[in-house]
């Protein structure tokens, strides 16, 4: 997403020149790495089966997760302590499907079942990857936080 920031050293002082970050050769932010990205399909209603969606797998990663929960950790809760710097968990994990060898973009269905009861149940989602090339402690890497609620239409 396009954003501006601008550094002052204030009391009403100019902000410096601005800058164009994509021109600029060899700048990295963060580690490097793209960040996993989790989405749905469609709307998750009751009867069907969206797709998880789940883009920037690193290649040649040997298996990823879809976690699924009941409860939303807002803000996420920081992963660095179990060796995840810059990683969060927005979700419970009351329910997970292990994806073996997935593609950098893959996709799994989530069957809703058509039961009545389930309207208005809010599922929280996120997905996790394992690979070599993540530079952290874990080799592993964690997606935005995806909240679904369930609807009869």
């Amino acid at each position: 997403n396009d954003g501006i920031v601008g550094f002052s050293a204030g009391g009403g002082q100019a902000t410096t020149a601005p800058v164009d970050w994509s021109t600029l050769s060899g700048y990295i932010t963060g580690d490097g790495t793209t960040p996993l990205h989790l989405s749905a399909s469609a709307r998750p209603v009751i009867g069907t089966s969206p797709n998880m969606l789940i883009d920037n797998v690193p290649a040649g990663s040997p298996i990823a997760a879809l976690v699924f929960g009941l409860t939303k950790f807002d803000p996420g809760i920081d992963l660095t302590s179990i060796g995840m710097p810059g990683c969060s968990q927005y979700s419970s994990t009351e329910a997970t499907v292990l994806l073996i060898a997935p593609t950098p973009s893959t996709s799994r269905p989530f069957v809703i079942p058509n039961s009545p009861g389930l309207a208005g149940v809010m599922i929280k989602a996120q997905a996790l990857s394992l690979s070599p090339s993540i530079p952290n402690a874990l080799n592993a890497n964690a997606s935005n936080g995806l909240e679904m609620f369930i609807d009869i239409n």
